[in-house]
């Protein structure tokens, strides 16, 4: 049966893929896989290819969302050494987390310490007011309306880790989700560095 058939391949695709296979041995099936493993997934950076590949090797049903968070939480930790000059990708995360003026604020003493130390190194970069408020959400939220003026301080990312880590999703992270968070890590520091 031809790839034709299966799927709405163009023509070049189809005559790359038929070569490929005929030099190579491998299937169409195996080219596909391929090729959505390498589209779809991290690649590059082995801490971000680490965490989707136990998310995918991990039965799904059985992952919390405590399970994607931690994922998150280190994938973040892992990116902070590239330094992101975009903040796209923590809106994105901050998305699923909303910030609640009457939320009981539980946090570790560690985070409470990242906080504080987040705060003021924002309030000092930043020309623009900062607001002094407990939640680590508020002040993630200000921190990426300020993104241009913090991107490179170490703080900040670790003030997105303990978000990540501690805070509960008002919109819960599924794992297909999760997956193209950390993927699109890894295309937005490539992005970067080939600039």
């Amino acid at each position: 049966m031809s790839t034709r058939k299966l799927f709405d391949i163009e023509d070049w695709a189809n005559e790359i893929s038929k070569i490929y296979s005929e030099i190579t041995g491998h299937k169409l099936g195996w080219i596909i896989n391929k090729s959505i493993y390498c589209y779809l997934l991290p690649n590059y950076i082995e801490t971000l290819l680490t965490e989707s590949n136990y998310i995918l090797q991990t039965r799904k049903d059985d992952l919390t969302q405590k399970d994607f968070q931690t994922c998150l939480a280190r994938s973040i930790k892992c990116i902070k050494k590239y330094k992101l000059k975009n903040p796209e990708i923590f809106q994105r995360i901050c998305g699923h987390f909303q910030y609640d003026a009457f939320e009981k604020l539980d946090y570790p003493e560690s985070t409470k310490k990242i906080r504080n130390e987040a705060f003021n190194r924002l309030a000092e970069k930043t020309k623009n007011t900062v607001y002094d408020n407990a939640s680590l959400i508020f002040l993630g939220e200000q921190i990426i309306d300020n993104w241009k003026d913090v991107w490179e301080e170490d703080l900040m990312y670790d003030l997105f880790y303990d978000l990540v880590y501690v805070s509960t999703p008002k919109r819960d992270f599924g794992w297909y989700e999760t997956i193209s968070i950390m993927k699109e890590m890894e295309n937005e520091i490539i992005r970067e560095k080939i600039k």
